[in-house]
Formats: C-alpha cells, structure tokens, sequence
C-alpha cells in the first residue's frame, strides 16, 4: 500500500470544480480512467484514455454509466474517497458496469483513512499528542503503521459491572470515575452472544442513561465499559476525538515520536456506495481504512464482487443487504468489528472467500460492534437458494459462518477459533425466526470446524456455548451430514429444530459431542429429527450425547438416535458404546491396585454387603438379572418431599496416604430427567471429614459410565465415598462402581486419540496447537491446524474384532 498523504480540496477549489462539471451521459461501451496522477479538468473523452484520467473518484458522480461501461483506477495507485457510480435509467441492461483496474502493479487501493503528519505533545495531558482535524470530521479509527489502536477505553482492560438496571435504557455505574460521560460511548453485555453499543444520553450521578435502547433488558452483574471521549483515555496506545477541541488525541508507545511514524485516521464512511444499484461487476479492488463499510451494496440486484481485498473498515468488509444474485468470490476481509462480509438476499453467491479477525476487543473504535444485534460475524448469507462454498473463516468474535434461508448449500468451508469475544455462538450458526423460513432443502456438508470454545469475560455466565453447529430455533428440514467438528467446547446443538438429519459426522468436543434441547424458546414442538451414524469423541469430562427433553410436548420423541459411536477420551479413561452396548473400556494409566467394591448382594436385608443408606427411609434392592460378578442395585426413595437427602455408604476401609491419587468410577441411570449425584470422599470413621472437594455428576436416563479423580488431603486408617443423592430424586441404578489407586509415573500428560484409516487402526496424539503426527513421531500431512480429514475418530470393526488392544492407549504424548 502506498504511503499517500492524503489531503481534502479546499472549499474553493470544491465550488470551481462543482462549476466546471455538468451532468453528462457516457457513451455506450465507455471506459474513464481514475488516477491520483490525473486531472479533473479532463473532459470525458480524455478520460477514456489512460494517459489522461481523472484524478478522484468524485469526478464520476457527475457520469451517467450505460451497460458495458468500465470504470478502471491505476494499478499500484491509492485513492481517497468514495465512488458512488450513477446508473441511466429506462435501459436493457444486458452487459453490467465494470469497475477495475489497469495498468501495472498491485491492486489499486481505495481508502478512507487520511495521513495525520502535524502530531505536538499536549500542554496538560501526560504522554499524550494531539493533531487538528478537518472541520466535520468523525473518526472512527487511529491506525499506527498497519495496525489499529486501541480506542480510549475504561477500564483500559476487562469490564465494570453495571448495577440496578431499568429496563433496556438505564443502569448504575458505581466503579466509573466521577466527571461527565455524555456523549461517550457505553459497551455492555446484553446477553452471552453479544456487545451492544450506545451513546450515553444523559447522566444523573452515576446513573447513565442510553441514547437508544439496548437490544434486550440488561441484567443486573454483568459487564460494560466506556470509550471513545478523552477522559476514557487510560494507557498508551490509546486515542480519543476531542470533539470540542477539533482535534485528535493520542497516547503512543512509551519514548516515540508520532511525527516519525505513519499515522491515518479513518474519517470516509464508505469505499465504494452501490445502494440501489445493478448490474455491476467490481474486479481486483483494494479498501483500506472506511469509517464504516469497504464495499456497500444495499437494495442491490446482480452485483459481482471478485478479487477484493478490505482491510481495516470500522464496521463491515463487504456489506449486502436485500437484493438478489450477489456474488462474492475469492476475496478478503480482514479487520472488521461488526463483521467481515454480510450477503442477505436470495441465490447469493460465497465462494473460496477468506476472512480473518472480525471483533477483536483491541481494534474496537468508538463505534465498537455497531448498533446491531450480535457483532463479530464472519461470513453471514441470508436468504434463499444460496451458496456457501470452499470459505475459510478465521477468529471471528461471535459466529464463524452465519447462514439463514431454504434451499442452501454450505460445503467445504473451514472455520477456526470462532466465538472468542461471546460465549454463546458458533463455528456454523444458523437461527430461524419461524417454522418454514430456515432450513427446508438445506445441505451442510464436508466443513470443517475447529478452535470454536467461547468467552464468558464480562458475564457470570459461567458456561461457555462455543459450538461446531449450532442449529437455533425454528429450523426444519436440514441435513447436516461429513462435517467434522474437532477441539470446539460442544460439537452440535439441536435447539428447538424439526426433521434435522445429524448424520455420519466426525465429532470431537471438550463436555458435550451432540446436543438435542428443547426448551421454551422455540415456537412449538420438536420432533422428527435424526442423530445417525456419528463419530463422537469427548476429551474432557462431559458426554458425547446429551438430550434435555425426550419427548416432544405432542409425546413424539424429540429425536431418533441410531448406530452413533460415542466415546469418552478422558486423560483416565476411554470407553466407546454404540446403542447402549460398549464396545471397549481401558484405563489409561496404570494402577497400583483395584479396588473392587464388594459385588456381592443380599436381597432378604434389602441391602449389598458392604453398603448402607442414609437415611433409613431409602432402600438398596438389586436389579434383575444382576450377575455374580457384577453389582447392579437400584437406590430408591418414597416420594416424601420432606425427607433429607438421602446418601448411599459405603465404608473402603483401605488407607490412604496424604497426596495419594484415587480414581472412582461407576456406572449409573437417573430414573428421570435433572438429576444429580454427588461424590464425597471422607475418612471413614469419627469426624467424617473430607478428603478432596465434593463432585457432583448430572446423570442420563441412559446407562453411562462416570469417573473421577481425587487426591487425598490427609492419611487416614480407613477411607469411604458417599454417594449423595438430590432432595428431590426418587431412584437411581448403579453397575460396576470400583475405586483405583493411581500410579502417576503412567498417566498420559495430554491428549490422545485413536483413528481408523481403511484397514488400519493408528493411535494418533496431539495438542490444541502444533502437528499431527504418527505413533513414530513423524509428522502427518497437512496443516498444523486440521487433523487427517475424517480420521478424527474411529474404531476398526469387522474380522472378529471390536475394539483396540489395550496397550495402544498407553503410548506417551510429548
């Protein structure tokens, strides 16, 4: 990019220009050349050749374009300002408008951002400069070199907290500074999925209140801060407008001098303004710097976007909005707060398109993500029969690729570390707002998700909704089938959808591989989905399925679930089941004995040998067809609210060492939804006190295994675990509990994984940055980021085998 210093005509130069220039018609089939070398006292027909362009992209307001115009800037070239082309009406357009290049060299460079060179230091402001702008100017970006600084902010970093809210309009500010805030702008956390920004209209103490209101109540504990006014300025790197002054303020690095660097303020709203235009084509186009969009095309029909770059624009990179056929293809967007590029009409077109840190919190203007809903959007195409193809979208604040329509096709696009500035979002998101509106005849196929974990900064909300799909609300009729979902927090949601097919997908999540909700959210019933012929694999404690509601609120089941393989790759433990049957089970460490509880029941005492409850309204009674080798018991209660929480004992009596490691697993089934169970462990004599902090397991109505670890806090002759049941539970099913003491020279110090390649079965490690590689250590193919495409998860079937060899899962991670 050139380092161009730009500077506006005086108003004088403005009114003679104005006057020399009428409205006038192009030829058909004309071409005008733009170059900042150029003039524009150049008539028209000069200007169609290239040894005598125009010098600005305002000469062209003056130009009615006809089908198969061009309007070509010099290669190599940086312009400042805004191209607004002018269409003749009542014409058939068969050929569109092209807008390129010519010449040698790089892409021209269309620019919003102006080079400030006349930086003093300020006469009462500790380490700070100050430089004049131009009469009415805003701006919404300081930019140092390449990069962005950080808008004056408090606090300079994380959040305050807002108290006593009203409503949508008004809350408390307790921890800001005393002094005037009018007119600053106020960031607060509406909800987990988004950053509203606001103007502060009026103060009162330290009551603020909104120039507009927030896009939900707001909520007493959770996060805001202030930026974008000089008294918010708290660190170096920061710059706020001095509005009353007419002039700009900045905190630079400690010991540097501006005046020695290139500095630019992004003071033109838009590059190119295609509102309510058609039939354009815009090829091998640069943006830098817009106070607002790179490229805005609002109401717009047939307009093709290739080979573009946006870099920096405050708001959106590309930004469509209600028309139709737009086409956005091999380009980049890079920088933006709001979100990278937004096409909302039908048969919109997103192919091989690259997009990077959209909503970072240090690049923020004043601004910050907009006054819409939800900013930090990557890639969103909205509307029907679309396409969303072959895109990589990397680190995103909230969602990665945002689709919403029928009839859609998002294949083979890649998304990394999506959700890093919300903590309710995903890598692929999609939300219908009514049955019939999303979803119906769409594909989503072969993307690859990975990184997508969540930000909970700046709400309690303590979990983290990062997701690989996230299907939200109303959507019908999707299939979603070859994708793979590898290191996100949960791998798909089912919110709220009908007649979903979740089919032959490659899983892999931190606490939950699928997730079928239904709540009060959704307009209606659920039902008719299908969760078939999945790869699931949970690295952390967590489940590969979980199922809120089982049936529908019209009795259907929510959803069908068939042949999925799922399984638990928990540093302690791999287990794999499909329908319910396990496949395999093997610890990953070894141990220094097993700790067997007894197995052994007496039906006539209606307890097991070695176990006893508390208190004695509870119940122990086997299960039928309980095996002697096998403890299987139901623990149950009489339906009596008043009753305290009932604990089933169970004395070990083997001794402990301080420090020693244990690990406890069993296997257990909730008699209904919700319910809990908690771990205690505790001396097993006089004093009962606990040895390590109390875990508690929410159970499935499905047979599933859970474990635990736990390391003594003090010796004892004679240890023993509660297990403690919820006030309000009335029975749960126990199998298979035993008790291990843990030697830690074996433990795996990080993650592993198995993989099936056609015939072959590998053991494959790795960590959440770096390689793949083999078992010998070489490294695998491809990308440092994405593991060997469909190989994530597997297990070699068939040929009499079920499972792996157990010594395959002790292989050393480094």
């Amino acid at each position: 990019m050139n380092a161009v210093q730009f500077q506006r005509p005086s108003m004088a130069c403005a009114l003679a220009l104005a006057a020399s220039i009428v409205m006038t018609e192009s030829v058909e089939g004309a071409t005008f050349h733009v170059s900042s070398r150029g003039d524009d006292q150049y008539t028209q027909a000069m200007a169609q050749s290239p040894h005598t362009p125009w010098k600005t992209l305002q000469r062209l307001d003056s130009v009615l374009l006809y089908p198969g115009d061009s309007i070509l800037l010099e290669r190599g070239d940086t312009l400042f300002g805004t191209l607004r082309p002018r269409l003749k009406a009542d014409v058939d357009w068969t050929l569109p408008i092209t807008i390129s290049g010519f010449g040698t060299g790089p892409h021209p460079v269309v620019t919003g951002a102006r080079r400030i060179t006349s930086w003093k230091v300020h006469p009462t402001m500790a380490s700070t400069w100050y430089a004049p702008l131009l009469e009415g100017e805003t701006v919404a970006r300081l930019m140092s070199g390449a990069t962005p600084q950080n808008a004056a902010r408090l606090p300079r970093s994380g959040w305050y907290v807002m108290r006593s809210p009203e409503g949508d309009s008004a809350f408390e500010a307790r921890e800001l500074p005393g002094g005037d805030w009018v007119g600053a702008y106020v960031h607060l956390k509406s909800k987990p999925w988004n950053i509203d920004s606001r103007r502060v209209a009026s103060q009162s103490g330290q009551r603020l209140s909104l120039e507009a209101p927030a896009s939900t109540p707001l909520t007493d504990g959770w996060g805001y801060f202030l930026s974008g006014v000089p008294a918010a300025l708290s660190g170096p790197g920061q710059w706020a407008q001095d509005a009353s002054q007419g002039r700009i303020l900045w905190m630079p690095p400690a010991g540097v001098d501006p005046n020695r660097m290139i500095t630019r303020i992004s003071v033109v709203d838009y590059g190119f303004w295609l509102r309510g235009l058609h039939d354009i084509s815009v090829d091998g186009i640069d943006f830098y710097g817009q106070a607002q969009v790179g490229i805005e095309a609002m109401g717009t029909s047939n307009i093709q976007i290739r080979n573009c770059m946006v870099i920096f624009a405050d708001q959106w990179g590309i930004k469509s909005w209600g028309g139709d056929n737009m086409v956005v293809e091999n380009c980049r967007a890079f920088g933006s707060s709001a979100g990278g590029i937004l096409l909302v009409g039908r048969k919109a077109v997103a192919r091989s398109n690259t997009v990077k840190h959209i909503g970072h919190m240090n690049w923020l203007g004043p601004k910050g993500f907009g006054d819409m809903c939800c900013g930090g959007r990557g890639l969103q195409v909205s509307g029907d029969s679309s396409q969303v193809l072959r895109n990589t979208v990397q680190w995103t604040g909230w969602t990665g690729i945002h689709f919403t329509g029928n009839a859609q096709l998002v294949e083979e696009n890649v998304v990394d570390s999506a959700v890093q500035t919300s903590n309710d979002g995903g890598g692929l998101y999609s939300f219908g707002s009514e049955w019939g509106r999303t979803g119906q005849g769409t594909v989503v196929r072969r993307n690859l998700v990975t990184h997508t974990l969540g930000n909970p900064s700046g709400t309690p909300w303590p979990q983290n909704l990062g997701l690989g799909l996230y299907l939200d609300n109303d959507i019908n009729g999707m299939l979603a089938t070859e994708n793979v979902f590898v290191q996100n927090s949960i791998g798909v949601l089912l919110h709220n959808n009908r007649d979903i097919a979740v089919v032959a997908n490659e899983i892999e999540a931190d606490s939950i591989g699928i997730w079928v909700s239904h709540d009060v959210l959704g307009h209606g019933e659920m039902y008719g989905n299908t969760v078939e012929d999945n790869r699931i694999l949970v690295t952390s404690p967590g489940r590969p399925m979980k199922v809120d509601e089982k049936v529908g609120n019209g009795g259907d089941p929510v959803a069908s679930y068939q042949r999925n393989l799922e399984c638990f790759d928990h540093p302690l433990v791999s287990e794999c089941i499909r329908d319910g049957l396990t496949l395999w089970a093997a610890p990953r460490f070894e141990h220094k004995d097993r700790r067997i509880l007894p197995e052994r029941y007496t039906a006539t005492s209606g307890k097991t040998w070695g176990w006893g409850v508390y208190p004695a309204s509870l119940s122990v009674t086997p299960l039928p067809g309980a095996r002697a080798d096998s403890m299987a018991l139901t623990v149950r209660r009489p339906s009596d609210p008043s009753l305290r929480i009932g604990v089933l004992l169970r004395y070990t009596r083997i001794p402990l060492q301080a420090g020693e490691l244990s690990y406890v697993t069993f296997k257990a089934r909730a008699r209904g939804p919700g319910m809990k169970l908690s771990l205690a462990f505790l001396q097993g004599h006089d004093g009962h006190q606990l040895l390590a902090p109390k875990v508690s397991f929410e159970l499935d109505t499905e047979w599933r295994r859970y474990a635990t670890l736990f390391r003594a806090g003090f010796s004892d002759s004679g240890t023993r675990v509660d297990f403690m049941m919820g006030p309000s539970d009335t029975a749960i099913d126990f199998d298979s509990l035993s008790w291990m003491a843990v030697d830690e020279s074996g433990l795996p110090s990080g993650k592993h994984s198995f993989v099936a390649i056609g015939s072959r079965v590998e053991t494959f490690w790795y960590s959440p940055v770096g390689s793949w590689r083999d078992l010998s250590g070489d490294a695998l193919p491809g990308s440092g980021m994405i593991p060997p495409l469909g190989s994530i998860i597997g297990i070699r079937e068939g040929g009499g085998e079920e499972g792996l060899p157990e010594d395959r899962l002790r292989i050393p991670i480094h």
